[in-house]
This record gives structure tokens, sequence and C-alpha cells, in this order.
């Protein structure tokens, strides 16, 4: 009997072990685990977001070099970008425009403040024509309300205006 309650001792002994030193260990890995895969998903997310903005800062940079070497002054290449503008929005098929450009700080040639209204093809058409390919702005915020169908976008021209 004594060999008996000596095993029964030593198994109740082993389950008070595992329960209270290796499932408090099991939960802390676990645990561990789950920190340690969210450090590294937000590494590769701020990994990322610091690509993106090396990208942006040699983009910048790069036409910031091109627009100095233009020999035009601040105010010449705002007036540059206004003209471009003025003569996307006499196509264009809007009503109450409100435009406003101020010469911008390097590497940006000006900052541009727009809001126009007409209806929705028209205003998407005018955004398109606007910001093509080649147009060098590059669109900061837009935001589209209802009623009326108007429409105000903001943009920072980064570039040579053709």
């Amino acid at each position: 009997m004594t060999e008996r309650n000596s095993t029964l001792g030593l198994l109740a002994l082993a389950l008070a072990i595992y329960v209270g030193v290796s499932t408090p260990a099991q939960h802390a890995a676990s645990a561990a685990t789950e920190r340690y895969q969210r450090a590294e998903t937000e590494h590769r997310e701020a990994s990322s977001r610091l690509d993106r903005l090396q990208k942006t800062v040699t983009l910048l940079t790069q036409l910031g070099a091109k627009g100095d070497a233009t020999g035009l002054t601040p105010f010449e290449r705002a007036a540059r970008v206004r003209r471009d503008i003025v003569k996307a929005l006499r196509t264009a098929h809007v009503i109450h425009v409100r435009l406003e450009v101020r010469p911008g700080t390097a590497p940006t040639i000006a900052t541009v403040s727009l809001s126009a209204e007409a209806a929705f093809p028209a205003l998407m058409q005018l955004e398109a024509q606007l910001l093509r390919p080649g147009s060098g702005l590059v669109l900061e915020r837009l935001s589209i309300g209802q009623g009326g169908g108007s429409m105000s976008l903001e943009a920072s021209a980064m570039g040579e205006t053709s």
C-alpha cells in the first residue's frame, strides 16, 4: 500500500508541477510569439513607409533641381502653373470658379487651391485634365461635395508644367 500511495503522490506532484509550471510557460510562450509577430509586422510596415518616403524625397530633390535650372523666379514658375490651369478651366464646363496659385517652397513650384461647380462628369474631366501625366501637378487633397456637384480641389505643383 505504501508503494501505491507513493506512486499516487508522485503522480499528483507531477500533475501539480505540469499545471503550475508548464501551462503558464506555454501561455507566456504563445504571448511572446504574438508580440514578436506583431513587432515583425510593424517593422515591415515601417520599412515600407520609409522606402516610400525615401522615393518621395529623391523625386522631390530631382524636381527641385530641375526647377532651379530653369532660371525662372518662383513667381514666374507659379504664373506658368496658373496659366496652364486657366487654360484647362477655359475648356471645362464649370461655374463659380475660385483659383488661387501661390509660389511654393522648394522643391514645390506652387500651391494651388481650386474650387468649382459643375456636373459630376465635367468635374471628373477637369480633374483628369489637370492631373494628366506631365502636367506637373501632384494631388494633395480632393473633396467632392453633394448638392449642385460642387468640387473642391487642393493640389501642389511639383514640377514644370507644359
